[in-house]
């Protein structure tokens, strides 16, 4: 066992030495910190007294005097957010200005030295997909676990921009092979799954009633999501009538499905109702995020499209020196959009229709 201390209210936990360089939420002031060593014989209390951010969990605090009490592990399950009976929670109106201005700040981060580094590193680690893809043998390993670690850090992105974390999460890999790459790989697979599945009932809707075939409404739903609506307006009209609301309820929800999984985890997924309930308690905010997280995903294909029509243009330029371009503008905009998600659930977590502790 290892003694720490918050560094914000000063308060003592005693934690297996495994947890040490981990980050964690002070169970008395709510404050994120790395878990460090400090000098002196360990405190004799739960091992569990912290818990991991990513995971969620909380504990009670400690004595206020000082002396430490034994941690009680609060649920995880779905209780319902409590708002402060004094009136202290700011208005919906106060709450999205700060939120605003919090969106308005993100693109500072890239402004730092460290995050600059940590992007480059990020980047780059994204770009290694590509010839990772092309390679025989091992390349389609390498890029799954490339790619199971580039969703785990837009996760923690996510979960650090929901406890109030200013800078990008550091690139260390401390919860393991599975935790740290195969899960989040899975989180984003089921949250991809649960977004599509209105655009699946639309296009069985549509094979058992003869509008069209299964292949036929799979293209309206391919066009639509890559911002070809020349493409999407030439199809039948009956079936784009069909799949278009369909592949927009599923894009609607998926900011909250990535906040749901990145905070409360997969089994969270199953509670819609307290999703969509949130989503009209905060219908303001929530409509910012989905601004954001369109525009980032609507970045890549717009910019994209020029050199498709481009013959003309030097081969270098158009197969090297923009691709390297928009893929960078597209990593950057992943991370501020899933900062915009995080951010939401901070400045709103006292409106939604459910907690994680």
């Amino acid at each position: 066992m290892a003694k720490v201390r918050c560094p914000n209210c000063t308060a003592q936990y005693a934690v297996p030495d495994v947890k040490l360089g981990k980050r964690a939420r002070c169970a008395r002031c709510q404050q994120s910190f790395v878990l460090s060593i400090e000098e002196g014989d360990p405190i004799p209390l739960a091992a569990d007294l912290l818990a991991g951010l990513g995971r969620g969990e909380t504990v009670a605090a400690p004595a206020p005097e000082g002396d430490l009490a034994e941690a009680v592990p609060v649920s995880l399950g779905y209780a319902k957010a409590e708002r402060p009976s004094d009136g202290s929670a700011p208005s919906l109106g106060a709450s999205l200005k700060s939120y605003v201005r919090a969106l308005a700040a993100a693109p500072r981060m890239f402004t730092r030295l460290g995050n600059v580094i940590t992007f480059i590193v990020v980047f780059v680690l994204v770009a290694l997909q590509v010839p990772a893809a092309m390679a025989p043998c091992f390349g389609l390993i390498a890029m799954l676990i490339l790619n199971g670690w580039y969703m785990a850090y837009l996760l923690n992105v996510a979960v650090g921009a929901a406890n109030g974390e200013e800078d990008l999460p550091d690139l260390t890999l401390t919860e393991g092979f599975w935790e740290g790459i195969v899960l989040p790989l899975l989180k984003f697979l089921v949250v991809s799954l649960v977004a599509a599945l209105p655009m699946i009932a639309a296009m069985a809707y549509c094979t058992a009633t003869n509008l069209a075939s299964a292949e036929e409404a799979f293209v309206a739903a391919l066009m639509l999501m890559t911002l070809k609506f020349e493409a999407l307006l030439a199809l039948n009209p009956a079936v784009t009538m069909v799949v278009v609301p369909a592949v927009v309820a599923g894009q609607v929800m998926l900011p909250m499905l990535l906040l749901t999984v990145a905070v409360g985890g997969i089994g969270a997924l199953v509670r819609v109702d307290l999703m969509l309930t949130t989503i009209m308690n905060t219908l303001p905010a929530y409509l910012v995020v989905l601004l954001v997280y369109g525009v980032s995903a609507a970045l890549p294909p717009l910019l994209q499209a020029p050199l498709e029509t481009a013959e003309d243009m030097e081969l270098t330029l158009r197969l090297l020196v923009i691709p390297i371009a928009i893929m960078l503008v597209e990593v950057a905009a992943s991370i501020i959009s899933m900062r915009a998600i995080g951010l939401y659930y901070l400045h709103f977590k006292q409106r939604f229709a459910f907690a994680w502790g």
